[in-house]
């Protein structure tokens, strides 16, 4: 079967379904391509899974971009050292994240004790950006 595509101005293409049909005759080396994935007896919950899974941390990823506009999503590597235990925490785990306006995240850590550890997570990270504390938040200008 031939299918043949395109439209003013786009370059058209073809479509070949089988080798039978592409040469005229049939390669024995080879069975022609099922009509269906389901008539191969091909499994592909796994490749849908792992398909998601890419899509759901290229998602991630996409939202941690530096646009020149605020965005909580920019936070969401930062991580800060507790006091206690010496250990580190995500940050957003420790403060809730909003943004203020177009160029400002605010930061407001659950435990008012925390909010120098929360700028100085904040600084250490590797976006590069400067907060300061004002009362008990922490104001992240991001710079366009």
């Amino acid at each position: 079967m031939w299918i043949a595509g395109g439209g003013a101005g786009t370059t058209p293409f073809f479509f070949v379904s089988s080798e039978k049909e592409k040469h005229g005759k049939h390669d024995k080396r080879a069975p022609p391509p099922p009509a269906d994935a389901s008539d191969a007896g091909v499994d592909f919950t796994d490749l849908t899974d792992r398909l998601a899974a890419t899509v759901d941390r290229l998602r991630r990823e996409l939202a941690g971009l530096r646009t020149g506009r605020a965005a909580p999503a920019m936070l969401d590597t930062v991580t800060v050292k507790l006091d206690a235990g010496g250990g580190h925490a995500p940050l957003k785990g420790v403060a809730s994240v909003a943004a203020r306006d177009a160029g400002t995240l605010v930061v407001t850590p659950f435990d008012a004790d925390a909010v120098a550890a929360v700028a100085a997570g904040v600084r250490a990270s590797p976006l590069g950006l400067d907060p300061r504390v004002e009362g008990g938040e922490v104001i992240v200008p991001v710079p366009k």
